[in-house]
């Protein structure tokens, strides 16, 4: 019912979908067991506006009286308020933006448990989708949770660059500092070089950002990393030679269409205020862009 009202109100079936954080083909699923409860078409037409029939016109009126009740029962018993708990999963490699992230959900929800997990953002998508995370976040280019029913949101381009402590050895292949895979930033690196035709070997590959940074310290290699932020920790750009630069990658974040919108608002201010430390390109102003 409420997916019915979205398309009547907003004039489409991708920007119902928008609005509810689900995926289009969500919102036509959602349309086809409404069609079959019915038994009679509600749409005349869905492309390029969506026209309803005579049955759909009368059901988005029984919808609007029916979901007005349900809120205004829901409100009566408070369950229109924020969540007691908000569980956010964020990609390790962005786990540098959470001291601000963390900050701004405190601030708009006093009260309220934080919880974070961090992990692979297509998995973290998987569990928004299954609704066991509140919202998700990583490198990715929105569609991670699309086969798991949620929309994503495109923040912009992640620009990425060398890290290394010591000058390269002249001739020999590049010495790379890596994580362990699966991992965007490796891949990202390695593709570079491979496009420029530089030879390169594995030097060290560790479990995580804390290792990979060590071992760059340590003067064991270059590591491709997030430019000009935390995950560089103070690490010098490698330019002696100057490496080709890997490509800008998308930077994503996944809702769970079952949040109350209050709490929907204030999980996408908190993770622009943690993703602003970043270097993004067009330019940090594209962390207002809410849609793919």
């Amino acid at each position: 019912m409420r997916t019915l009202l979205a398309i009547a109100d907003s004039g489409g079936f991708r920007r119902a979908a928008l609005r509810l954080n689900l995926t289009q083909p969500a919102v036509s699923q959602h349309m086809r067991r409404l069609e079959a409860q019915a038994g009679a078409r509600i749409f005349i037409t869905t492309r390029p506006n969506p026209q309803l029939s005579p049955v759909g016109e009368e059901l988005v009126e029984y919808a609007r009286r029916i979901l007005a009740l349900n809120d205004q029962a829901l409100h009566r018993l408070g369950r229109s308020q924020p969540p007691q708990k908000l569980t956010v999963g964020i990609s390790e490699t962005l786990a540098e933006g959470l001291p601000r992230m963390v900050a701004s959900l405190r601030a708009d929800f006093p009260g309220v448990a934080v919880a974070v997990r961090t992990g692979l953002f297509h998995e973290l998508a998987a569990e928004v989708g299954s609704r066991n995370l509140d919202a998700a976040c990583g490198l990715g280019d929105g569609r991670d949770g699309h086969e798991f029913g949620v929309v994503g949101r495109f923040f912009g381009m992640l620009r990425l660059g060398w890290y290394g402590a010591e000058p390269l050895p002249p001739g020999g292949p590049v010495p790379l500092v890596v994580l362990a895979e699966p991992c965007v930033l490796r891949r990202t690196g390695i593709d570079a070089l491979r496009r420029a035709g530089t030879p390169w070997q594995i030097a060290f590959e560790g479990p995580d950002l804390t290792a990979v940074r060590a071992a760059v310290r340590a003067g064991l290699g270059v590591a491709c990393l997030i430019k000009d932020s935390d995950a560089a920790s103070g690490l010098p750009e490698a330019n002696d030679p100057p490496l080709v630069r890997p490509t800008p990658q998308p930077l994503s974040a996944t809702f769970s269409p079952g949040l109350p919108e209050c709490a929907a608002e204030g999980l996408l201010r908190a993770i622009r205020e943690g993703l602003d430390q970043f270097s993004i390109w067009p330019s940090n102003a594209a962390l207002h862009a809410l849609a793919i």
